[in-house]
């Protein structure tokens, strides 16, 4: 077991799923900035070194670089639940902080929880 952040759409109804749709493209773009304002360094996967994918239609997938990376944060556009276990590496601070945000954005329509 690791250190352990933990999402997704609190209720699966028609409204929250509006509710995160209409949010998504506003969260992709914040989480860019995030990135750029956390100053840790971060790529696309544990061994793809391009740049972290943030798409509206795509997704989020970001993970630290070299050995201060574990996981890859992987968000998709359904808002689907997921999970990703960072072990408290330098990235954690941007995944969590893209959680937090999509918790106030979402609002009761987002679940958000962390062994941290």
């Amino acid at each position: 077991m690791g250190y352990t952040h933990y999402w997704g759409n609190k209720d699966p109804s028609p409204e929250d799923e509006q509710v995160w749709k209409d949010f998504w493209p506003q969260l992709v773009s914040d989480a860019a900035i995030i990135i750029d304002r956390a100053g840790v360094p971060i790529q696309r996967d544990y061994e793809d070194t391009r740049p972290p994918l943030l798409s509206v239609q795509e997704g989020i997938y970001l993970n630290g670089v070299g050995f201060d990376g574990y996981e890859t944060f992987a968000m998709d556009p359904s808002g689907s639940w997921g999970f990703c276990k960072t072990a408290h590496k330098p990235y954690d601070v941007v995944v969590a902080a893209i959680l937090l945000r999509a918790s106030v954005l979402m609002g009761k329509a987002f679940y958000v929880s962390s062994d941290g």
